[in-house]
């Protein structure tokens, strides 16, 4: 069924992204899959690390990657359009 089914989920951009994380975590029918921070050092920020997750400085990773079902957009607003239509 539907409702038992895993939704992979990946979040581009670790500024605003966190809240969206913290929230995505808590929904029962989502795994976060990837996440993605040009900036190196969020990623390795101890709450990133804990995540079961693969950890990319390049968002183009999580588009090619079809096992990812939803993406959050959370990167700076000028990269927005170009994310959105890659």
């Amino acid at each position: 069924m539907l409702k038992n089914k895993k939704i992979n989920v990946a979040i581009i951009g670790l500024g605003v992204g966190k809240k969206h994380l913290e929230v995505i975590k808590k929904i029962h029918n989502c795994t976060i899959d990837t996440v993605c921070d040009f900036d190196v050092k969020k990623l390795k920020e101890k709450h990133i690390l804990a995540l079961k997750a693969t950890k990319t400085n390049n968002y183009r990773e999580i588009l090619d990657n079809k096992n990812i079902e939803l993406v959050v957009i959370a990167s700076n607003d000028n990269y927005h359009a170009n994310q959105v239509v890659e």
